[in-house]
């Protein structure tokens, strides 16, 4: 009973996010952190793989970086948006791109932030990662409610 009521209370405050990250040891640093919080977390190396998994499994977030192998971050997030299925999916941007251009256009695609990886802890991300999802699952919730 006590392993269900822990297993229960994971799936309720755990999100599944997905980490589009091609650099293996930034995507460990900041997939431990999301982990260590209750998230379940996939790391996709390339823009082709992250569209690709946002396509097959439902997330409840993405944290993606710019400048990735085969697609870019920008490419792969226009790409998101103009799919039914992920067209609302939260996307925030992970990079330690400062390209203002490039800051404006993901921001009108709907990201949630724009995130320079190096000025943020895994303790931070993991932070609003989960005030994001929770967000998120309490609308969700209302609306069904109605």
């Amino acid at each position: 009973m006590n392993a269900l009521a822990q297993s229960t209370d994971s799936a309720q405050t755990g999100a599944a996010i997905l980490l589009v990250e091609d650099d293996p040891d930034i995507a460990q640093m900041f997939s431990l952190g999301l982990s260590f919080a209750g998230h379940e977390v996939e790391i996709a190396a390339d823009g082709c793989h992250a569209v690709d998994r946002a396509l097959s499994k439902r997330f409840d977030l993405v944290f993606l970086d710019v400048q990735l192998p085969h697609i870019d971050g920008l490419t792969a997030l226009e790409f998101l948006r103009w799919n039914g299925p992920t067209r609302d999916l939260p996307i925030a941007m992970l990079t330690n791109s400062s390209d203002g251009t490039q800051r404006r256009r993901a921001h009108s695609l709907g990201i949630l932030d724009w995130l320079v990886k190096s000025e943020i802890t895994p303790t931070e991300l993991a932070r609003r990662a989960t005030a994001w999802t929770s967000h998120a699952q309490v609308a969700i919730a209302g609306k069904h409610m109605h």
